[in-house]
């Protein structure tokens, strides 16, 4: 005997039943429909939310907040807490909890010595302040004056040493020759070479003799003029070879 499906009704032939291809035919025509009812639910859900919103109820619709607020807290040493449900920001006051306060008295600043190791705090800051008030009167007097007097003895000026940067108007050197070639000098500094020249009231107007320098690093001396006197010849035209003097006019011959 033929049975039906639980779900859309189709029919079931039994064993002993003939097939019969009415009854096929019914049952592909029940799917039919079945399929197509499935395929436009299925497109109207694609189409628009609002096809689901029979499923589905509160928060979950919107997403804008949470369905139950919640407390965010802070605990330890800061400690402090704000309502949150998702809809806005949360701002939290901290409490910094263990904050110890101690007011210091008894301060002395009798003394100004060295301060040490063992010293309390009290004492610490009071030898500092006892330093302070001690020479602020030697501090005002230097920084108010321009021209910052101070005593100086000739053993520490004798003491002083080292080499004084050319960016502060020294050389940074401890030799000339050094200090020479800092300063972009070089050999032109040297005393390199002296030729004398014979004194004679025709050359050098003044002075015993007058030397040719290449270059100095001291001034001249009495007997180093340092200049020479520019001297000019007379010339003479002449109808055969002339012999001239040493010192005479430069002469021309003409043919």
């Amino acid at each position: 005997m033929s049975t039906t499906t639980t779900n859309y009704g189709l029919n079931k032939p039994a064993d002993e039943d003939f097939y019969d291809v009415s009854i096929q035919n019914d049952n592909m025509d029940l799917i039919d429909t079945a399929l197509k009812q499935i395929e436009g639910d299925l497109t109207g859900h694609n189409v628009t939310s609002t096809a689901h919103s029979a499923g589905i109820a509160g928060n979950a619709a919107t997403a804008n907040k949470l369905a139950t607020a919640r407390t965010i807290a802070l605990t330890g040493d800061a400690t402090g807490s704000g309502p949150f449900d998702g809809s806005a920001d949360v701002s939290i006051a901290v409490t910094l909890q263990n904050v110890l306060t101690k007011v210091l008295t008894g301060l002395s600043t009798a003394t100004s010595a060295v301060i040490t190791a063992t010293d309390t705090i009290l004492s610490a800051l009071g030898k500092l302040q006892a330093q302070i008030t001690t020479n602020l009167a030697t501090l005002t007097s230097h920084t108010g004056n321009t021209s910052n007097p101070h005593t100086t003895t000739v053993t520490q000026v004798a003491a002083a040493g080292g080499t004084l940067p050319i960016a502060n108007g020294g050389t940074a050197a401890t030799t000339a020759a050094d200090a020479r070639t800092n300063l972009g000098i070089g050999t032109a500094g040297t005393l390199a070479s002296q030729t004398a020249v014979t004194n004679s009231a025709s050359y050098v107007p003044t002075g015993s003799a007058i030397y040719t320098l290449t270059g100095r690093t001291a001034a001249a001396s009495a007997a180093e003029t340092n200049y020479t006197t520019l001297m000019f010849r007379g010339e003479s035209l002449n109808s055969s070879a002339t012999t001239p003097a040493v010192n005479g006019a430069i002469a021309w011959t003409y043919s």
